[in-house]
């Protein structure tokens, strides 16, 4: 069995040192999300027995092979794959030339995971027909291969796609090509995977659920007279890392926390997953600690109801921030702090655009916003404002934060204050 880590469970913020250091510890690949657009109303889902897609449309959507080349040029030995490039979505000739590039640059590392976009919406959006998608991506995927694989001129008379005396050179590092794993949980998609295909990727699987979508596709492929045990099955699991909130923690502590990216118009919610995670179901602590987070940012911080603080806050809190002249630790400790920034900063507030939750963990990633119109740490007031990232995590029990950690860029806040040449 071989590992692999879905870089779509992590912040985008993680993507490189994740993946280095995957490749340092012999992770055999990492696995990109792709969507060419999202829209503000989705009407599917790629789950079967799910109403809803898993995915805001706020997600941060990057070229699959434009990062995966990225990455390849500062790791050795890890592979590359797609988790799932919607293939229906392209001309075949732009597919085919993304995937022999990356395998080229990269020294033949590519895993090639298509899918046929469960996402309506991106269809339309591009002006191609839904309903026809399963027949054209079959299409995509057999001239990728001519091209890939043919020594002289390529022809091909399809209904989607019709030519005559195409070159493509040069061929892929991997022969005859690239492996070409096809993702989803229908029964078309596993029909795919048996007949054009060298693998399947499967999505938010268990060890009990497993076997039962690997069968059916080992019965297609003998269908087709193929090998089953020459097939790659890539499973993506699901469920809670038990290390997930020490995890958290040692992030936090170690104040190697990378920003996401700012193009978010409101809170996202997250869910601390495994390799492979894709929409999960999360626990009832979990979403208690996520309304509580976004509870006291909301209302103590941007609001300023200071009253809340006895309600919200433990009496014996054990703050992990440091911050100069104040009580030593405790409910008072968090008042203090509040205070000092409320006078500082009359018109502060912490508008947050990234919420993580995990049982009785919270952490938010937001922008600290203010006017300097008060004495900072026994600095006059400047009257100029602070636009600048502030992580945090409290830890919650019985309805109050009983932990807190906290980063502020306070290098940036200086600069902006003008406080520093």
């Amino acid at each position: 069995m071989k590992l692999g880590v879905s870089l779509g469970a992590l912040n985008p913020g993680f993507w490189v040192d994740a993946t280095v250091e995957a490749d340092r510890l012999g992770y055999e690949s990492v696995w990109m999300p792709e969507h060419l657009i999202f829209t503000r109303r989705m009407s599917r889902s790629p789950h079967p027995g799910e109403e809803h897609p898993p995915v805001p449309p706020d997600t941060p959507i990057f070229d699959a092979f434009v990062y995966l080349a990225f990455l390849a040029g500062k790791t050795t030995g890890i592979r590359f794959g797609t988790y799932v490039y919607n293939i229906g979505l392209r001309h075949p000739f732009t597919t085919a030339r993304l995937v022999q590039t990356l395998d080229l640059v990269s020294g033949g590392r590519v895993e090639f995971g298509i899918g046929a976009s469960w996402l309506e919406e991106e269809w339309v959006a591009t002006q191609l027909d839904f309903r026809s998608r399963g027949r054209r991506v079959d299409e995509c995927i057999e001239v990728c291969k001519q091209l890939w694989t043919t020594d002289g001129d390529v022809s091909y008379h399809g209904e989607f796609f019709d030519f005559d005396d195409v070159v493509f050179l040069p061929k892929c590092v991997q022969q005859p090509h690239p492996p070409i794993l096809v993702g989803g949980e229908s029964n078309a998609a596993y029909r795919r995977a048996a007949k054009y295909c060298d693998g399947w990727v499967g999505m938010r699987h268990t060890p009990e659920t497993a076997p039962g979508a690997v069968g059916k596709i080992r019965a297609l492929l003998e269908e087709e007279g193929r090998d089953p045990d020459a097939f790659e099955y890539c499973i993506g699991r699901r469920g809670h890392h038990p290390d997930a909130r020490r995890a958290v923690a040692s992030l936090a502590r170690s104040n190697r926390w990378p920003a996401p990216p700012r193009r978010h118009r409101g809170p996202r919610t997250a869910w601390l997953m495994p390799p492979h995670r894709n929409g999960d179901d999360v626990s009832e602590s979990s979403e208690q600690s996520r309304a509580l987070m976004l509870r006291i940012t909301e209302e103590i911080w941007n609001q300023g109801r200071v009253e809340l603080i006895d309600e919200l806050i433990a009496e014996d809190l054990v703050d992990h921030v440091e911050l100069p002249d104040l009580p030593p630790s405790g409910r008072e400790r968090y008042r203090a702090s509040f205070e000092a920034m409320r006078a500082a900063f009359s018109d502060f507030r912490n508008p947050l655009e990234l919420v993580v939750a995990d049982n009785d963990l919270a952490v938010s990633y937001g922008r600290a916003l203010g006017t300097n119109d008060g004495d900072l740490m026994g600095i006059p007031a400047t009257g100029k404002t602070i636009d600048v990232p502030v992580w945090g995590m409290l830890r919650f029990r019985d309805g109050q934060a009983i932990e807190r950690w906290g980063l502020m860029d306070m290098m940036t806040m200086t600069q902006q204050l003008g406080l520093m040449g």
